[in-house]
């Protein structure tokens, strides 16, 4: 679990430093009843926060993820 969120946590700065003024929010996505190193999970940025949150959400459920939901803006 740890290794995941902090793989996921990772990608998230990795996409806010290379997008840092193509956004003004970032939000991060994961597939929260599959906790493990096979958890699904999206990131997603956007001009508003909900657009962010909508984006990652989208992210983690097209890598096949069923339980996804917003743990971090």
């Amino acid at each position: 679990m740890k290794s995941m969120l902090f793989g996921a946590l990772l990608a998230l700065g990795c996409v806010a430093s290379a997008s840092a003024a193509d956004y003004k929010w970032g939000a991060l996505s994961v597939d929260t009843t599959k906790l493990n190193s096979d958890a699904g999970y999206g990131v997603g940025g956007g001009d508003k926060e909900a657009e962010a949150e909508r984006n990652a959400q989208t992210f983690c459920s097209g890598d096949g993820a069923r339980g996804c939901k917003v743990v971090l803006t």
